[in-house]
Parts: C-alpha cells; sequence; structure tokens
C-alpha cells in the first residue's frame, strides 16, 4: 500500500486560517479539502488540518464582523455627539 499522502487543499487551508485577513480562501479550502479526502478511500490525510482551517477561518469571520460592527457602532456615537 503506498504511503498515505496529505491532501493540499489541507495544507494551504490551514495556512490561510493562520494569516489573518485571509478567512475566505481557508473556509473554502478546508471544505474543499474534507470532500476531497473523504472522497480519496483513505489515501490521503490531512483531515485534521482541514477542520483546524475552518475553526480558524470562522473565527477569523467572527472576529472581522465584531471589529466591522465596532466601527460602525464607534462612527454612529463620534458623529452623534457632534464632535465630527
Amino acid at each position: 500500500m503506498p504511503a498515505r499522502r496529505f491532501n493540499r487543499y489541507a495544507i494551504a487551508a490551514v495556512v490561510c486560517g493562520i494569516l489573518w485577513p485571509l478567512a475566505a480562501p481557508a473556509l473554502l479550502l478546508g471544505y474543499e479539502a474534507r470532500i476531497k479526502i473523504s472522497e480519496s478511500g483513505g489515501t490521503q490525510r490531512g483531515s485534521g488540518l482541514a477542520t483546524t482551517a475552518i475553526v480558524l477561518g470562522w473565527a477569523q469571520a467572527a472576529a472581522l464582523a465584531v471589529i466591522a460592527v465596532w466601527a460602525v457602532v464607534g462612527a454612529a456615537v463620534f458623529f452623534w455627539r457632534g464632535d465630527g
């Protein structure tokens, strides 16, 4: 039996998940990697990497959403008080 290789999508997904502004590619590559790994019939590995990338991607997306809401509310308060 040949050696099981890591899925390249899983590796790319976790790299994108580690880098801050790349939430969308981390999610897309992570989900694609999980599909390809499950369809490989045991010839590929990296399911843990793909899952890690998906978790990191959603965490980045949530953090970006919080920052966006914080910025909008901060700007609204700033202009509402008449400071700007």
